[in-house]
């Protein structure tokens, strides 16, 4: 798991009361491709970006989509999917956050619910 250092500055602009962005989409890709914390893109993308929706219970906010079995692109032999990013924005914008997966072969069989949750620790 990884926070983008943008997912640490909304943070930042949160606590001083300044706009700030929370992610709203998640995009998936199916090459992991390890990007690092100043990445804000996925490598390879496949289909649309998910609609995402954010909880919060006590100190952890779960941030959860679903990835449904008509959104796979390849119809005869599955999506791979390998990383996962939640982004601000339905196109373009900032990846916040994103997750490195062990390989899932999804098909038309199936759906798949993405969860990511972020807890704050004192170190």
């Amino acid at each position: 798991m990884a926070l983008q250092d943008k997912y640490l500055e909304e943070t930042a602009k949160a606590l001083s009361n300044e706009s700030y962005s929370l992610p709203s989409h998640v995009a998936i890709s199916n090459q992991d491709s390890s990007v690092g914390v100043t990445a804000n893109s996925l490598t390879n993308e496949i289909g649309s970006r998910l609609a995402s929706n954010s909880n919060r219970n006590d100190d952890t906010v779960s941030y959860e989509a679903v990835r449904s079995s008509t959104d796979v692109v390849d119809t005869t032999n599955g999506d791979t999917i390998e990383e996962i990013g939640f982004f601000d924005a339905s196109s373009g914008g900032d990846m916040l956050t994103f997750d490195d997966i062990p390989s899932i072969e999804q098909t038309i069989d199936f759906d798949v619910d993405i969860t990511k949750n972020v807890t704050p620790e004192r170190k």
